[in-house]
């Protein structure tokens, strides 16, 4: 149990990242539309999206992983590169998950 903690700490980092990125570029998605002239339509394809709420969830999800080894530092720092690994894998999967069902509603 105890040498599963980190990776289960990485993990749940990387989802929280992912969720965030996915955040993020709805938000953006938002702004660009509040933005635009009432005439016109903004929309953005699938793949955009996607590329977008992934970038934004790779970063959201090192930034989380930077400051999680500042605060717990024996958690998390001794296998930084693994764990840095699990995070971004299971934000990229996240940020994938949500998309596609963001889109799958509308």
């Amino acid at each position: 149990m105890w040498r599963r903690l980190p990776y289960m700490t990485s993990a749940a980092i990387g989802i929280c990242g992912g969720a965030t990125g996915v955040a993020l570029a709805i938000g953006l998605v938002i702004i660009l539309q509040r933005l635009m002239p009432p005439a016109a339509v903004l929309s953005p394809g699938v793949s955009f999206f996607l590329v977008t709420s992934t970038l934004a969830g790779l970063g959201a999800s090192w930034l989380l992983a930077q400051v999680a080894c500042r605060i717990v530092p024996n958690l998390l720092c001794h296998l930084y590169e693994k764990g840095l690994q699990v995070t971004l894998v299971f934000s990229i999967l996240t940020s994938l998950f949500q998309t596609v069902l963001f889109f799958s509603q509308g």
